[in-house]
């Protein structure tokens, strides 16, 4: 068992460095120094084999938008739920918003294909705006208008739409589904 677990380990710190460029952005690869990508390398591991607090330890240091975006794109090449595991993880250990729209776009995007994952995505979102109604969670909030489960109606995503607007009176997200709504109020 022990032999098949380093295997798997190996083959996954290979698939790491090989999607490096779509794991991290040019900036980041230019800021982290050999020590910090190997680091997220084991933290990449790490979140795979479920051993959070492990990977909580290593990434403690870095800078969470940043560390948002790594997981995601981890998330994305992967597609292994064991992202939006530590993601939970992260939101219950630190109640940290940042880890709630983690969830809610793993679950809307890199996950969608899974039942229910709509549904659970919106929950977060909704959460999130809950705890810090600012413009980024109601951006994330709102993306779950328009979807085939209808998991949105009108007037929320326009009441949503108007608090962006005030946030951002030149958002294009929220004039587009506000225009949408129009549009559909008049057929």
């Amino acid at each position: 068992m022990k032999n098949i677990k380093e295997t798997y380990n190996k083959k996954m710190r290979k698939m790491f460095t090989e999607n490096m460029k779509s794991i991290f952005t040019e900036d980041m690869l230019k800021k982290y120094d050999e020590n910090t990508l190997n680091v997220l390398k084991e933290v990449w591991i790490d979140i795979l084999n479920v051993k959070y607090e492990e990977a909580n330890k290593k990434i403690v240091n870095i800078n969470k938008q940043e560390i948002y975006e790594i997981i995601w794109n981890m998330a994305d090449i992967t597609e292994s739920f064991t992202f939006y595991g530590f993601s939970q993880y992260m939101y219950k250990k630190t109640e940290n918003v940042i880890w709630l729209n983690l969830s809610a776009s793993l679950l809307s995007f890199t996950f969608c294909c899974v039942e229910g994952a709509y549904a659970v995505g919106i929950f977060h979102a909704r959460e999130a705006v809950k705890i810090e109604k600012n413009l980024e969670n109601l951006l994330t909030l709102l993306s779950f208008y328009g979807l085939p489960e209808h998991l949105m109606d009108d007037k929320e995503a326009e009441n949503i739409a108007k608090e962006i607007l005030e946030l951002d009176k030149n958002n294009e997200s929220a004039i587009c589904v506000l225009n949408e709504i129009l549009n559909s109020k008049k057929e």
